[in-house]
């Protein structure tokens, strides 16, 4: 029935070219919109905050290497009599160690939080010593950059 109703194009005679049509637009997938995003965020977020980590990571080093070699100290006799067990002795070192670097991680979160608190009533102070630039500033202005 086809055949009858539609027939072929004399392109002999005529210059138009059949109609055809064409290929559908590639479907393209969410995954190739999504992960540029995503990367470029995470290259966003780490240009600011892999410095950061790596300055908590060496605090965190320095605060659990400290509480180490004073508990290797502190434990010494307790290790050498084995008095209760070597494994008890290396686990109350151990809890020390993590207690401080736990306490040291509170210390810093609270800090940050207080300056986070504090930013507004601090700002109009920090443009003042800004504004001075001096040498005598130097220092408060450190410190108020701390903050």
């Amino acid at each position: 029935a086809k055949a009858l109703l539609v027939k072929e194009p004399n392109t002999a005679t005529t210059t138009v070219a059949p109609l055809t049509t064409r290929e559908p637009p590639r479907a393209d997938g969410v995954d190739r919109f999504v992960l540029p995003a995503l990367a470029g965020m995470a290259d966003s977020v780490l240009r600011w905050a892999w410095p950061a980590a790596e300055d908590l990571a060496l605090l965190f080093f320095v605060v659990a290497l400290l509480e180490l070699a004073s508990g290797v100290g502190r434990h010494a006799p307790a290790w050498r009599c084995a008095c209760g067990g070597r494994f008890t002795v290396l686990g109350q070192l151990l809890r020390e160690t993590l207690n401080a670097w736990m306490a040291t991680a509170g210390l810093l979160a609270g800090a940050w939080i207080l300056s986070i608190i504090l930013a507004p009533e601090l700002a109009s102070a920090a443009e003042f010593v800004r504004a001075r630039d001096g040498p005598a500033m130097a220092g408060a202005a450190r410190a108020l950059a701390v903050l």
